[in-house]
Formats: structure tokens, C-alpha cells, sequence
């Protein structure tokens, strides 16, 4: 559950981008015009608006039928459907605060504190995840002859799998794949220890096979044969860990937080494991080490080339409510110190409890990391994406469009999100999350 929240927040980064470029007086996009915005002075007559919701993916297509609130501050939410053009036009009796606008189909996305002088055209254009619909193909099974000792564990993936991999203790698989195409099956041998040192993680492989298989197109046996191993890619390097405004390490680092690191192939992030860490170490103490993360990798590069996978290195801890910071970039694991440095999270200050989601007032350290952004999930997940540009304080949850915030089950789950470039290298993209908030309906 939460490697799929990570992989949902890779998208998350191309919104929270486009807020910041809003906020530069970047003048891209279909509301371009010569010479910058519109030259007026804030008034109260009626103002045609006009919200252009597109999908957060790699198409970047309109998304028909999404509900959009829009919402000028101490004013009534309005409500439009969006048409085939992904276009949905709003009357406005007068935009004389901030606005904010909020569009939703299954997945939500929302910005806050906009201001007309900040844009070049009465309009907006919003990026929000479509729901993918249910992906079916025939099956590929088989025996998995393993040379191993009874115990180990066996991941079994295929580059065009369907429904996630096979991850267990049997001595057989069953995947779901893509109709019609070649794909490339992977497997791996692994134990976990029992117990670990703290700060410390470790996976023991013990083999990988690979192999190349024609298109299917109906349901196909395929044994495995695992004592046909292949030679993974191994990586070993390091990382910078977070540090405070007062230079002693983040309160992210404490003795129940390890490092992970996962590969994954940029058409399926989250979806098909590449490679990950075989251990990791949290050098935290030893006062001639640089607090960092040290990991090994290894990772299968016989299915990819670089451009096509990236990378994910995390410092989260064991609860999976505790806050986390993560960086992607683009390629296989690299190989020694990286001139990149972990974010340190932002901290909740309210609510201090469990309260409503709509109207919901959150307010955060000034001393820690400053989030821009506000993530929430809901048992199903359905995720709602907050956005905002401006520097704030304290972040009030915008109207929601009625029918998909009664859909909302619950329990709803949040956290605030710090997104930006790398440190040193600007394909980098860090992201630093507070510790799980839970609300009401």
C-alpha cells in the first residue's frame, strides 16, 4: 500500500512544477498571449473563466467529464462538467481574492490561492490522474524448478504483467499479461533475516533468471527453470541524510527508520520491480562518517536501457504512518557519494486530531521543511492533490465538487508534501512527507 502512495507521488511532481511556474509568470500553455497577462485592476465585474483539465500522465490528453469546483475566497463553490475538449467555462460575479479550483473524476486535483494578476488569460489548465480501467489478458503459469533450500522467498515478474508479480514460498506462478506483445519474464531468489541492527536493512538474494518469451495471446504454461542464473547489476553508493535548521539530524532519522531503494520502469512506476536494495546502513552516529544512507543494489538491466527506468531512494521508517523523503532519478542505481541530499519533512502542527475534511485547517513548523502540496487517499485509493504556489502558513482544505466528496470512504488519510527540484542535478526530484493525518468524512 504505501510503495503504491510513493509511486502515485511520481506524478505528483509535474503538478506541483506547474504550480511554481503559475507563480514565476510563466506564460506556456493554451492561454498564452503576447506581452503577458491582461493589464486591470482587481474589480467586481462578472468574469468569464475557463478550466482546461488535462491527464496527469504521459499523453497529457483532455479528460472529458471531470467535475470542477471553482471558488473565489469568502464566495460560493460553483460547478461545471468538463466536455470532450476537457474545457468547463465558469461565470464569475466578480475575482477580486483568491480563487481556487478544484477538478475531479476519480482522482483529484485542486490549486489554492490563485490571484488574476498571476495569470496570463482568465483561465487555468489542471493536470489530474484519470482512473485506468481494469487491464485483462491471459494467464502465463508454471512449475518454478528451484535449486534453493525450502524457505527462501521467489519473485516472479513479467515486463508486461497485468496484475503485479508472484511473490511467495511456492513451487508455482500464475501472472496476468499483456495481449499479443513480447515480453521478458524475471525471477528472484531472496531471504529476509529475522532480525536487523537499527537504522539497518537487508534483503539476501541469492539468484536471478531471466527470459525472453514470444507474444501470447492465449493462457500459456511456462516452467521455470531458476538454476539458469543471470549476473544482476550491482551498485553501491550514498546519499545525504536531512539535517535541521539547527545542523542536527532530522527528527526523520531515529532508530526505527531504515533506507530502501527501488527500480522501476518509467511506463509502469510502481508496477514492475527492476531492482532494489540488497541493504542499506543509516550512518547516524559514527562521527567520522557524514550522515548519510549507504546502499547496494542490484538491479536486472537486460529488458530496459537507462533512459527508459528510474530510480527511487527512500528513509522511511517501519510504521507505515511515519513520515518519509524520498528522491527519483532518472537511470539505474549510480555508484558512489551522489551530490544529492535527502529533504527533511515538514511537521504537523494541526490538527491535533481527528477532524472533517472539508474546511479542514492544517498548519505546519516554520522551522521545518515548508510544504506545497497536501496529498489525500481514501480506503479505495482515490487520492485528492492540493496544490499552491505562494508561501503560507497554514493551509484550509478548498469545497470539493459534492458528488465526489460524498463518494470519499472512509477512513480519509493525508499528508503534507514538500516537492521540488534536485539539489545538484535538476532531472532529480525530491519529495519529504509529514507523518499520516487521518479525517472524517
Amino acid at each position: 500500500m504505501r510503495a503504491t502512495r510513493r509511486a502515485s507521488l511520481v506524478s505528483l511532481g509535474v503538478l506541483a512544477f506547474a504550480a511554481l511556474s503559475c507563480a514565476e509568470g510563466d506564460t506556456g500553455g493554451p492561454f498564452d498571449g503576447e506581452g503577458g497577462g491582461p493589464s486591470f485592476e482587481p474589480n467586481l465585474v462578472p468574469i468569464t473563466f475557463e478550466v482546461r483539465v488535462r491527464q496527469a500522465n504521459a499523453s497529457g490528453g483532455p479528460l472529458a467529464a471531470a467535475r470542477c469546483a471553482v471558488q473565489v475566497e469568502g464566495g460560493e463553490a460553483l460547478e461545471r462538467t468538463t466536455g470532450p475538449d476537457g474545457a468547463a467555462i465558469f461565470e464569475l460575479e466578480s475575482w477580486s481574492d483568491t480563487l481556487s479550483v478544484s477538478c475531479v473524476k476519480h482522482h483529484g486535483t485542486s490549486w489554492i490561492g490563485l490571484r488574476r494578476s498571476e495569470l496570463a488569460h482568465d483561465g487555468i489548465e489542471l493536470y489530474v490522474q484519470g482512473e485506468e480501467p481494469p487491464r485483462r489478458g491471459p494467464t502465463l503459469s508454471g512449475a518454478i524448478d528451484s535449486p534453493g533450500a525450502a524457505g527462501e522467498y521467489r519473485l516472479v515478474q513479467a515486463t508486461n504483467q497485468l496484475a503485479g508479480p508472484y511473490e511467495g514460498q511456492k513451487e508455482s506462478y500464475t501472472l496476468s499479461v499483456e495481449d499479443g506483445v513480447p515480453f521478458g519474464i524475471f525471477a528472484v531468489r531472496f531471504e529476509v533475516p529475522r532480525k536487523l541492527e537499527p537504522r539497518r536493512h537487508a534483503v539476501h538474494t541469492l539468484g536471478w533468471s531471466a527470459w525472453s518469451h514470444r507474444p501470447v495471446t492465449e493462457d500459456t504454461v511456462f516452467d521455470l527453470d531458476l538454476a539458469e542464473p543471470v549476473s544482476p547489476a550491482v551498485a553501491r553508493g550514498s546519499i545525504s541524510l536531512p539535517t535541521s535548521e539547527t545542523g542536527l539530524a532530522s527528527p526523520l532519522v531515529e532508530a526505527s527508520t531504515w533506507g530502501r531503494a527501488f527500480v522501476y520502469p518509467k511506463a509502469a512506476p510502481g508496477e514492475v520491480l527492476l531492482g532494489f536494495a540488497t541493504e542499506t546502513l543509516l550512518s547516524v552516529d559514527a562521527p567520522w562518517l557524514r550522515p548519510a544512507m549507504h546502499y547496494t543494489t542490484e538491479s536486472y538491466e537486460g529488458f530496459y536501457a537507462p533512459e527508459d527506468v528510474f530510480t527511487e531512494l527512500v528513509l522511511e521508517g517501519k510504521d507505515p504512518a511515519a513520515p518519509y523523503s524520498m528522491i527519483t532519478m532518472d537511470g539505474y542505481p549510480p555508484s558512489g557519494a551522489l551530490h544529492e541530499r535527502f529533504l527533511d519533512v515538514p511537521m504537523v502542527i494541526e490538527p491535533k486530531e481527528v477532524v472533517p475534511l472539508r474546511g479542514a485547517v492544517l498548519r505546519w513548523a516554520p522551522e521545518q521543511e515548508q510544504p506545497n502540496a497536501f496529498v489525500v487517499e481514501d480506503a479505495y485509493g482515490a487520492t485528492l492533490t492540493v496544490v499552491w504556489a505562494d508561501e503560507r502558513s497554514e493551509l484550509v482544505v478548498p469545497d470539493l465538487p459534492v458528488r465526489w466528496a460524498r463518494a470519499l470512504a472512509a477512513p480519509v488519510t493525508g499528508r503534507l508534501i514538500r516537492v521540488e527540484q534536485g539539489e545538484r542535478v535538476p532531472t532529480n526530484t525530491r519529495y519529504a512527507a509529514s507523518r499520516e493525518l487521518e479525517f472524517r468524512r
